[in-house]
């Protein structure tokens, strides 16, 4: 079973583990927004390119009009929607005591990392809670995705996925093009939404990054539990959304020349919230000036 870690600085641990919560912070406000604005921006042309020119052997001409239609619906809804709706991210990664995620995610002498156990997406994807609250949030949608580093030729495989073809020709078959296109049309929609949170350059393989990234579901509506810090004069929005404790499989305390007294204070608040702090453990990398 694989383990998912989320690296952070001392203030971003403390507030995970005292008020059992994680941050998604809103796209826009994070460094991979240019990837976000970029691919979007791809997808779009590339889908009004298809809505006006698509061609494709062995497709009779009511496909190839049906098809076109298809892109056309595509290339409105989906940038309208990217554009204005909220999307929220927060970070993981499967690679354990990595000094490049302890420099590009924590503070020197201050870095922190808290895996966590790969059933806690499982019960993500089973039930969504919210500190405070009972029921499913219901103006968020959201979903696990593994980033892909293929960039553009990832929301292209999407765009130019042959269950849309499929898709057109059942419903030309049942003589409801319309209607039995709905669903396809959401799913790949739903696709591309989730596709733009979570591309990045080839450059950035070596992260291994996997994100949860939640999406308000309506146009221009902002969630009932948005929250907004500080970061370097900047306000910043996010949400904060709960767990349970017994899902962290370990924390790794980063490279610090007061390690003991770090191992401390955390076995001190663990406690406190009434978590075994055998869970501890240090990083085994060597402390250089960073």
């Amino acid at each position: 079973m694989t383990t998912h870690y989320h690296y952070t600085s001392v203030e971003g641990i403390r507030n995970i583990l005292l008020n059992g919560t994680l941050r998604a912070t809103d796209i826009r406000f994070l460094n991979d927004y240019r990837e976000f604005d970029e691919g979007l921006k791809h997808v779009e042309n590339r889908l009004i390119e298809l809505s006006n020119n698509f061609g494709r052997l062995g497709l009779s001409n009511r496909e190839v009009d049906a098809v076109k239609k298809f892109y056309e619906t595509l290339s409105i809804f989906l940038p309208l929607n990217a554009r204005n709706r909220y999307s929220y991210v927060t970070s993981f990664t499967d690679k354990r005591d990595r000094l490049s995620q302890w420099m590009a995610y924590g503070k020197s002498n201050a870095s922190y990392c808290i895996g966590f156990k790969s059933d806690f997406f499982q019960f993500f994807k089973e039930k969504f809670r919210v500190e405070g609250q009972k029921e499913l949030i219901s103006d968020l949608s959201y979903n696990f995705k593994e980033v892909s580093y293929e960039g553009i030729e990832y929301v292209n495989s999407i765009i130019e996925s042959n269950d849309i073809f499929e898709a057109v020709n059942n419903a030309i078959m049942l003589n409801h093009t319309a209607t039995q296109l709905l669903a396809p049309l959401h799913k790949i929609y739903n696709e591309l939404m989730y596709a733009i949170c979570s591309i990045k350059p080839k450059e950035f393989a070596d992260e291994s990054e996997f994100r949860l990234i939640f999406q308000t579901r309506k146009i221009g509506t902002m969630p009932n539990i948005l929250q907004f810090y500080d970061r370097s004069g900047i306000v910043v929005p996010f949400i904060d959304y709960a767990f349970d404790y017994k899902w962290i499989e370990e924390i790794i305390i980063g490279p610090n020349i007061q390690k003991d007294l770090a191992r401390k204070g955390l076995e001190t608040l663990l406690r406190a919230k009434g978590i075994d702090p055998d869970i501890i453990k240090h990083t085994e990398c060597t402390l250089r000036q960073y």
